[in-house]
């Protein structure tokens, strides 16, 4: 799930949104070009420091005519989310594009799993 963020309709501002997502370093990219790569989202959020796991969805379930593709981008560290997440540069280019905070592993596990995002679809 994405939560919060930059971009058009992003909730949340700049500042990462809440004490809950301090320790969170997995981003959300929606509304992706329908012909986006796994490698051209890589290239991007690789400026900003390692990328530890990538996901593109891809799945339109509901057949809806206006589906985009969403991403979630797991960085090696929280200093990488937020350099990428404060850029004041177009996410792949493209201004459209959403850029916020996955919940997905801004939650306490007691058996923690940096990959956890990975692993479902919230």
């Amino acid at each position: 799930m994405c939560v919060g963020g930059r971009g058009r309709g992003g909730r949340g501002g700049r500042d990462g949104g809440g004490e809950r997502e301090q320790s969170n370093a997995t981003l959300c990219a929606s509304q992706l070009p329908v012909d986006v790569t796994d490698e051209a989202v890589r290239a991007h959020f690789a400026k900003f420091g390692e990328v530890a796991a990538l996901r593109v969805s891809r799945a339109n379930k509901s057949n809806n005519p206006d589906f985009k593709p969403v991403a979630y981008v797991q960085m090696r560290t929280r200093g990488n989310a937020q350099a990428a997440f404060v850029s004041p540069d177009a996410v792949m280019g493209n201004r459209f594009v959403q850029l916020t905070w996955a919940r997905c592993d801004s939650y306490p596990n007691p058996n923690p799993n940096p990959l956890r995002c990975f692993g479902h679809w919230p």
